[in-house]
């Protein structure tokens, strides 16, 4: 009877040796209960105890059945990766039998059982991944495998990291090697990066020297400084990128040769590297960079002069405020220069941008105005609070939170304003605002939590509900005890986060009463299985352990559904984003983040990406946007899991944004340039194939009109 590859592996581990004859006999259901039975017999005659050995060889036994169900059978590989798709959204190992696709005689099936390993948080998941990152005979297979050791940044999978690196020599498993130990932060051995630097293949050489990065470890400067003169360029712009936080004197001045390099990438990068160490040429070459006729190489100066602190200069920089033409430029100008700013001259200049027509200067030159740490956050900044524009008004906020840590806001100034936007038209700045105000200590800020508690929105009420357990507010317990129910079925967690926290936080000893308890137990009952951990969390705080009913995350998927609910990796699947600029048009990666793309694909058809706002630009970096009123309101109420895709941050790349894990629901940034740090730590689910430059363009003062969903080439 025919079998397919996954079924024939499965079936030669269930062979046993036939003593005799040296061959191998399948094991029938039968034999497999006989084997299990004399084993069990010689287990009661040796030292070790039956209950225990039943323990063991159950579990074994359940999971070789498991395997052993499909010998035999027609199955396809395209079944078993829709077996996996389940599993993988569920996030675990179906009590181990997602562990038996590793042994598939397919390649396809064994790569994505270990990406769906990797978005299982317990050791079962961890051991097998070990497993095949030392021993899988593909190097695709060993390369995902340790790519997916690095999703929780485990420290317990540091160890076979570490064994695969000393045993490994394909290039294409070393790189997300290296990538993986810098995430868990393997830095008391450093010393086994240093052969990977004169590695013979760049890909290596490169990871090398980023992964001392990522480490950061600046005595290992001297060995990453012979890759500045790299035969290859990636490897060279790689090295300059390492070594700019290892501020190193020798690399600064090796950097000056490459500012007048003929790629602009080059002197971004060494104007960077050139500025990490003040010395009187850098600072020379940098404001000859303030002239360089590309607007990406003068980021690349501006990210300098925020590195060198030379607070000296930075006067001779202020007439640039009034004559340089790209917004990407003068809001990374104003940001490198407000960082450490002293003087009163640089406050005026800065107070004059908050009428600045491009609302993201507005908003980056509010933030920076109340970070002098020898004068009051107040008058200065408070046009910030009347801004038309919440994004604006948010920076403000922002502003006066980083005051207050510092014992630098002016309250008799400030507090009218918070009170203000306390009721502000966008539920994000109102939240936000409740917030700030709790910093200023005001005596009537129970008036503004009771109101906020009664928000129509969510996330002013979740937010209400934090600063009720942060100030212990014990009168509310009975409240939050009836409120829950309320919220239930909210797909949302983040009002049943902040009661189970609250709940907690009120009661800061080890004992629990009932009402308390009610609140953990609905915890542990909800359907959302972030809700649940969260749970187990707080529980934790009371002596109590619940892991073992944590669940499975509940999915809309089946073996049957797979295809019409996912998207077919290697459909040709993209979409136009018409801007204010401009058109952009991206190509999904389906294979890597079906989700993710899933997700995008409904958003976009409902509408709710039309009219939408450029919500942040990072100059050079990235750009982030589908947010239309800056509140989340138009976006789904539940949050998406994280996908793992293997995919780097490339200038164009598409990626899913997030600011915790499993927290992305409808943001998405473009990638402007290469962001060697970020790799890996974001689901990339599409590429700009047409319109970069228009997306480089963008500014928050832009806006996307619409999103169309193509089929077929773009």
């Amino acid at each position: 009877m025919k079998t397919n590859g996954r079924m024939r592996s499965a079936c030669w581990a269930l062979r046993a040796p036939n003593k005799m004859t040296g061959s191998h006999t399948l094991c029938t259901p039968g034999a497999l209960a006989w084997r299990l039975a004399a084993r069990g017999r010689a287990a009661c005659t040796g030292s070790v105890s039956f209950g225990k050995f039943i323990l063991v060889e159950a579990l074994s036994a359940l999971i070789l059945l498991v395997s052993f169900a499909g010998c035999g059978s027609d199955g396809s590989a395209h079944k078993k990766l829709a077996q996996i798709a389940v599993w993988e959204d569920q996030g675990w190992t179906a009590n181990g039998a997602l562990t038996a696709f590793l042994s598939d005689r397919n390649e396809d099936v064994r790569e994505r059982a270990v990406l769906a390993l990797g978005r299982v948080n317990d050791t079962l998941a961890l051991d097998s991944l070990r497993r095949v990152v030392l021993g899988d005979p593909s190097p695709r297979v060993r390369a995902m495998a340790a790519f997916s050791l690095s999703a929780w940044t485990w420290q317990a999978g540091k160890g076979a990291l570490l064994d695969a690196l000393a045993n490994e020599k394909d290039p294409l498993v070393l790189v997300p090697i290296l990538h993986s130990l810098g995430r868990v932060y393997a830095r008391d051995e450093s010393a086994r990066y240093y052969p990977f630097l004169r590695h013979p293949d760049p890909g290596v050489r490169a990871q090398a020297a980023l992964t001392f990065d990522m480490v950061n470890r600046r005595e290992a400067a001297d060995s990453v400084l012979p890759l500045l003169h790299d035969p290859d360029s990636s490897v060279r712009w790689m090295a300059m990128y390492a070594l700019i936080r290892a501020k190193s004197d020798s690399a600064a001045r090796r950097a000056l040769a490459f500012c007048n390099d003929a790629n602009p990438d080059v002197r971004n990068i060494a104007y960077r590297l050139a500025g990490s160490v003040k010395t009187p040429e850098s600072m020379s070459a940098l404001l000859a960079g303030l002239n360089d006729p590309d607007p990406y190489v003068r980021i690349g100066v501006a990210d300098g002069f925020l590195t060198c602190r030379d607070t000296g200069l930075y006067n001779r920089v202020l007439p640039y405020f009034d004559t340089e033409p790209d917004f990407g430029v003068l809001q990374r100008l104003v940001r490198s220069l407000g960082e450490y700013w002293r003087d009163e001259r640089m406050g005026n200049a800065f107070q004059r941008l908050l009428h600045h027509p491009n609302p993201g200067i507005r908003a980056q030159a509010a933030g920076e105005l109340c970070k002098r740490r020898d004068v009051p956050c107040g008058e200065r900044v408070t046009p910030a609070a009347a801004d038309p524009d919440p994004f604006v008004r948010l920076a403000f906020l922002e502003s006066v939170d980083n005051a207050s840590r510092f014992g630098l806001a002016d309250t008799a100034i400030l507090s009218p304003v918070m009170r203000l936007l306390c009721s502000d038209s966008v539920p994000t700045v109102r939240a936000h605002a409740l917030q700030s105000y709790s910093g200023l200590g005001p005596g009537d800020l129970g008036d503004y939590i009771n109101r906020a508690y009664h928000d129509p929105d969510p996330g002013v009420v979740a937010m209400s509900i934090s600063l009720i357990g942060s100030i212990h507010v014990m009168s509310y317990v009975d409240s939050l005890h009836a409120l829950y129910p309320k919220y239930r079925d909210d797909p949302n967690p983040d009002v049943k986060w902040a009661i189970t926290a609250a709940s907690a936080n009120m009661l800061p000893s080890v004992f629990i009463d009932s009402t308390r308890q009610d609140i953990i137990n609905w915890g542990m009952a909800d359907p959302n299985r972030l809700v649940r951990w969260y749970t187990i969390a707080v529980a934790f705080k009371f002596r109590q352990d619940r892991r073992d009913g944590l669940g499975v995350y509940r999915t809309d998927l089946n073996v049957g559904n797979v295809d019409s609910l996912l998207p077919v990796p290697g459909s040709m699947l993209s979409a136009r984003l018409q801007t204010t600029k401009g058109t952009i048009t991206i190509r999904f990666d389906t294979q890597w983040a079906p989700r993710t793309t899933r997700q995008f694909v409904a958003i976009a058809r409902s509408g709710a990406y039309d009219r939408s706002r450029i919500n942040d630009v990072q100059a050079g970096q990235l750009i982030q946007m589908g947010d239309r009123r800056g509140d989340f309101a138009d976006l789904p109420p539940a949050n998406l899991r994280d996908e793992l895709s293997p995919l780097r941050l490339e200038p164009g790349a598409v990626f899913w944004m997030i600011q915790t894990r499993d927290s992305g629901r409808g943001l998405f940034s473009i990638a402007l340039g290469r962001i060697p740090y970020q790799d890996w730590r974001f689901a990339v689910f599409a590429h700009v194939t047409q319109g970069l430059e228009v997306a480089r363009s963008l500014s928050p003062a832009d806006s996307i009109r619409t999103v169309e969903i193509l089929t077929g080439p773009s």
